[in-house]
């Protein structure tokens, strides 16, 4: 009988195997074959996912542009990238756009933010804008500011029957308004227009109303007092609002009919006043006293004044309102002056300030921020951010002016 003990014999190596080098030496051979190539200056073998991300931060168009020249593979990559945004403010970026988007129709496709800033010279080339309009299939944002077209009529009047006639889409739209009555049936093809910047041509109003079945997805809306109670005088689902003018035609009276009509919607408020040297400066929570604004939750108030400081009383926010952060940007025409040493010297607004935002943060508890955003002249504003401590101690920051948030963005 053979004895149980097992016989422990060599094992067999295939020619394969013997050849095949260990896992850590692949590493190794991987890890010196990389070193090669950098050392050597060979190109790196990228996941085109990974070049893309890296194409995305860059903000240079120049930059986008001789990239896209560089691989053809990665060519129309590049250029959704380098046609999402354009704009166009001199003639010859106007020529330059349509030549590029004649010889490749596709490119106008990337297109989702067109932005026109005439310089007082694109009478001539609005035939050039009115072949290159309809090609843009996705534009969903569309800033016109054509200068020269308003001063002649019929040739605005291409502009906006070429307007009617596009077929994309928008979801803002930003433009000057004068009293031509195409817009309204450009607007109404807009069905889908969220943001509107409406900028009245001149004091002339339109003598038109705009119907409530036009824009009725509206909610951010950007204009003056008089545009919106003589052209867009009802509420639609506007719920944020910015209301600018020149300081001179701001009434108490027209704030109130605005507000009477959106009071009850509205989650963002932003608006300008002038103060006379005359009076007091009033603080930026009287425009909320006597109010029903349950939905509230951002005030901003860009106050001009023109003479000095005047304290005044200060009234606190109803109860009733859900604010969260208001936002004061004071504009003082006078006050700044230099030292012997040319040193900006601002005068001490800021201990006049300091009581009133007390007053309104303790007297308003969803109040959570005050940012108070000082300019003189044309130097670098100064921003102080307000809060209360837990032993109801005012805290004060000081801030960036990006830091300040921005009344579209609630």
């Amino acid at each position: 009988m053979a004895s149980p003990q097992r016989v422990l014999r060599p094992r067999k190596h295939s020619e394969a195997s013997a050849a095949r080098p260990s896992t850590k030496r692949q590493r190794l051979l991987r890890y010196q074959s990389g070193e090669q190539d950098i050392l050597s200056g060979q190109p790196l073998k990228l996941p085109l996912e990974l070049i893309l991300l890296i194409l995305a931060q860059i903000d240079s168009p120049r930059t986008l542009a001789d990239a896209s020249r560089v691989c053809k593979t990665l060519q129309p990559e590049i250029e959704r990238l380098l046609y999402r945004e354009v704009r166009v403010a001199r003639v010859p970026q106007v020529r330059s756009l349509h030549l590029a988007l004649t010889r490749a129709p596709g490119r106008a496709s990337f297109v989702r933010d067109f932005l026109i800033h005439d310089n007082g010279r694109f009478a001539n080339i609005v035939p050039l804008l009115n072949e290159v309009l309809p090609m843009f299939t996705d534009l969903e944002h569309l800033d016109h500011n054509l200068h020269t077209c308003f001063a002649d009529a019929p040739l605005y009047k291409t502009i906006l029957r070429t307007l009617s006639d596009c077929p994309f889409k928008l979801r803002v739209l930003e433009c000057f308004v004068n009293n031509d009555r195409e817009l309204i049936q450009f607007l109404r093809r807009q069905a889908d227009v969220e943001f509107f910047s409406a900028r009245p041509l001149s004091f002339d109003l339109p003598e038109w109303e705009l119907p409530e079945d036009v824009l009725p997805r509206l909610k951010y809306l950007q204009t003056d007092y008089d545009f919106f109670l003589d052209v867009i005088p009802a509420p639609r689902m506007i719920t944020h609002l910015s209301l600018c003018c020149f300081p001179t035609d701001l009434q108490d009276s027209k704030l109130d009919a605005v507000l009477r009509i959106l009071e009850h919607q509205l989650i963002s408020l932003r608006c300008n006043r002038y103060t006379d040297r005359r009076f007091p400066v009033w603080p930026p929570s009287d425009i909320l006293a006597g109010r029903t604004m349950p939905n509230l939750k951002f005030l901003e108030v860009n106050d001009v004044m023109a003479g000095a400081f005047l304290p005044c009383t200060m009234n606190a926010p109803r109860s009733n309102v859900a604010l969260d952060t208001l936002v004061w940007s004071a504009s003082w025409l006078v006050g700044v002056r230099r030292d012997e040493g040319s040193q900006i010297v601002r005068p001490a607004h800021l201990g006049h300030v300091r009581p009133w935002v007390k007053t309104v943060l303790s007297g308003c508890r969803s109040l959570q921020r005050f940012f108070y955003v000082e300019r003189c002249d044309q130097e670098t504003p100064t921003v102080t951010l307000f809060t209360l401590s837990a032993g109801s101690e005012l805290v004060e920051v000081q801030k960036a002016e990006k830091d300040v948030p921005i009344w579209s963005d609630i």
